[in-house]
């Protein structure tokens, strides 16, 4: 059974385009260019309500001129997530369970958040921060950005970009996670 050269597989990891199929046996369903929509300045392409990465693929002739413009190499563009090595204790966000921490980047348990007690990191991974505001903390005027889980979006603590009096500089650059938000991952004993 032949496909159309734009041949959808119907599995959220699996697609098969110009004959390329990635570990699927799934039934395909046929996709005609008119449902394609491809932005090549930005190198992505949609189909349907999905997106995926656009990269020309090779000739058959295996030098490197691309391909005619309606022969395209596809895969599914999935938003990036850190995963920390397993061998370290970890804290994970609790309502997803994107890592956000190693432990080794713990600088203190000694502070507060807005639901309770909070931990001071040195460095943290799958995390978006916010527009930086002037804010009255207990320790006084700091320039503080929300930061947010990118996986599920939920807020988590806050980043300190400035901090205004001269005791407090050790905190800058360094991200608040409120112990509401976050769950001991991989190696606690």
């Amino acid at each position: 059974m032949s496909h159309h050269p734009w041949t959808r597989i119907r599995d959220d990891d699996s697609h098969s385009f110009n004959g390329n199929t990635e570990k699927t046996n799934k039934k395909p369903t046929s996709v005609v260019p008119q449902q394609v929509a491809v932005s090549t300045k930005l190198r992505f392409a949609q189909i349907g309500s999905r997106w995926f990465d656009f990269l020309p693929c090779a000739s058959p002739d295996t030098s490197e001129e691309p391909c005619p413009t309606d022969m395209v190499k596809m895969t599914k563009s999935k938003t990036f997530q850190a995963y920390l090595p397993t061998c370290h204790r970890t804290y994970s966000c609790i309502h997803c369970r994107a890592h956000l921490a190693n432990h080794d980047e713990l600088i203190s348990k000694s502070f507060q958040g807005s639901q309770g007690r909070a931990y001071l990191f040195n460095s943290v991974v799958n995390v978006g921060c916010g527009p930086a505001e002037e804010r009255v903390l207990l320790t006084g005027l700091h320039a503080v950005a929300d930061i947010y889980c990118e996986n599920c979006k939920t807020t988590l603590g806050w980043k300190y970009e400035h901090a205004f009096e001269s005791s407090q500089k050790y905190k800058e650059g360094k991200f608040i996670i409120e112990l509401a938000h976050m769950i001991k991952d991989n190696g606690w004993e």
